[in-house]
């Protein structure tokens, strides 16, 4: 309740500051400078926009408020007042957004049933698999899967998940919702502000502007690329909104995450990330098909993925030798580190398709030590994607706000430096997409249970940082030289990081002879073999 009331207060409070339309950079009869321009081109929307966004960002004020105090706090979650105001909350960011990324009643109106839809399919959803479904089927379907990613990898399933309860254990249940709602605050948090601050900005007041002030440029000048990314970023906007709100009911939380519809609705909301990124952050075809021949790559890998896991009696065997040679020969370190005790009476080899034997405790803390990483990568990739979202809808250098030489809504710095444009652009599309495809990867259960050794989504976190490196140092500098500084200052901070880890080695290595010495001087003698000593 915390963690979504901040998100809250920090959406209602940047659009309450910076209202949709922007400002009036001059005085006239009608208005003043600095006045909001949807105030007077759109009066009715803006007044209730401002209303809306009021009650999200006063709600939401008062919950933070009462969560910390804990009298309050207990009396209030007894009563299920928290999680009704919460509701409230995003019903009314819900609307706000509806009112303030359009200027037309029949956008506004999609928004609205686009709401009710999701909530209607995610009922439904839950109801077949429920009470429509037979139980019998749905165990058979989990063990057909679970045994077809096991032999397909060659390796055991993940310890700790058994067929019993496992999956449906309140811990695993916390852990998923835990999950879901991360990634539910990455895409409300993004396409909220996209909503209001669309790409290619809004019209000013300027006398050389020829659309009508407030209204977004893009819409003018390509009606058919925002249309796709108003859209786009719409549906994931309303279906991450959506799984929210039943992630704030306990029951609704637990039997949607059963069945699997929230999971469904963030995928849908993931995917609508990437057409929204395509359609606003590029003004040409050639680029749009670059963007969206890597989206169609991402989704026929997943596919394939499927299919190869299904096809284990053909495929299983080779492919999984092969994936097995490339993990040891590209993360033979992080093999090595690595170590499973197994059982004297059960020493086989781990890559037989025979049973090993694991000790409960060393099969605890391997559990818990993959989950930690699968953690620290998703929130790796959240934080990339969010980012690089944001800054290619709005790469650095604004747009153009007149027609007088070039498009208004283009980028500014594609025509005065083309060549630092497009690399910004092509280094910070790719480390969308490969945080996109880390965050989907991790969703799949297969993947909590090895099917992809951890290694390969390090490497892809690793070259995604490397990415959003490469665009900050080619989008923030406008010399050659201020870029070269952002590397060698990389490059001094990795050198510095090494050198504290050779000297912290070498006084480890060092004082542990000395320590065991001094323990072992202050041990008492053992006594002479033969003699009568007590027990």
């Amino acid at each position: 309740m915390l963690l979504l009331a901040i998100l809250a207060v920090s959406l209602a409070y940047q659009s309450g500051l910076n209202p949709p339309g922007g400002f009036w950079s001059r005085s006239t009869d009608h208005h003043s400078a600095a006045d909001r321009i949807l105030e007077d081109t759109h009066h009715r929307r803006f007044i209730a926009f401002f209303y809306l966004n009021a009650i999200a960002f006063v709600a939401s004020i008062v919950m933070i408020t009462l969560l910390l105090n804990k009298m309050a706090s207990d009396k209030v979650t007894k009563r299920r007042a928290l999680p009704i105001t919460m509701i409230v909350v995003l019903l009314s960011l819900t609307g706000a957004f509806a009112l303030g990324n359009c200027r037309e009643a029949n956008k506004t109106v999609f928004i609205s049933v686009l709401v009710c839809s999701v909530l209607a399919y995610v009922l439904i959803h839950v109801l077949i698999a429920i009470h429509i479904i037979p139980p019998e089927w749905r165990r058979q379907v989990a063990e057909m899967l679970e045994h077809s990613v096991s032999h397909f990898c060659s390796v055991p399933c993940q310890f700790g998940h058994n067929h019993t309860g496992g999956d449906t254990s309140e811990k695993e249940l916390g852990r998923r919702r835990n999950l879901l709602l991360t990634i539910a605050i990455l895409a409300v948090t993004v396409t909220y502000q996209a909503g209001m601050n669309p790409p290619g900005g809004v019209w000013s007041d300027d006398q050389k502007a020829t659309g009508t002030p407030g209204n977004p440029i893009l819409q003018d000048t390509h009606p058919k690329r925002y249309d796709v990314f108003y859209y786009s970023n719409s549906v994931s906007f309303v279906s991450s909104v959506v799984v929210k709100i039943l992630l704030v009911n306990k029951e609704s939380c637990e039997y949607g995450i059963k069945s699997y519809a929230l999971r469904v609705c963030l995928v849908a909301g993931l995917l609508g990330l990437l057409i929204a990124y395509v359609a606003g952050s590029c003004r040409n075809i050639k680029q749009s098909i670059y963007l969206s021949t890597i989206a169609m790559g991402v989704l026929v890998s997943l596919l394939i993925q499927v299919l190869l896991s299904s096809m284990h009696d053909t495929l299983g065997k080779p492919l999984a030798k092969c994936l097995g040679f490339l993990h040891d020969l590209l993360f033979h370190a992080e093999g090595e580190q690595v170590n499973t005790p197994v059982s004297p009476e059960a020493s086989v080899d781990v890559r037989s398709e025979a049973s090993v034997e694991v000790r409960p405790e060393a099969s605890v803390v391997e559990e818990e030590r993959v989950r930690k990483r699968h953690k620290y990568l998703m929130l790796l990739a959240i934080l990339a994607a969010s980012i690089a979202y944001q800054a290619g809808l709005n790469p650095p250098g604004g747009f153009w706000s007149d027609d007088k030489g070039h498009v208004s809504g283009n980028p500014v710095l594609r025509d005065i430096n083309h060549r630092r444009f497009k690399i910004f652009f092509w280094f910070n599309s790719f480390a969308f997409m490969a945080s996109i495809v880390v965050i989907i990867l991790l969703l799949s259960k297969s993947i909590r249970k090895k099917a992809v050794p951890i290694g390969v989504l390090h490497l892809i976190m690793i070259l995604d940082m490397l990415a959003l490196m490469t665009a900050f140092a080619a989008g923030s500098c406008s010399k050659l030289r201020t870029s070269v500084y952002v590397y060698a200052l990389v490059g001094c901070v990795v050198v510095i990081l090494l050198l504290l880890i050779i000297v912290t080695s070498a006084i480890a290595k060092y004082w542990k002879p000395r320590e065991g010495s001094g323990i072992n001087s202050l041990r008492r003698p053992e006594p002479v073999s033969g003699a009568n000593t007590s027990a």
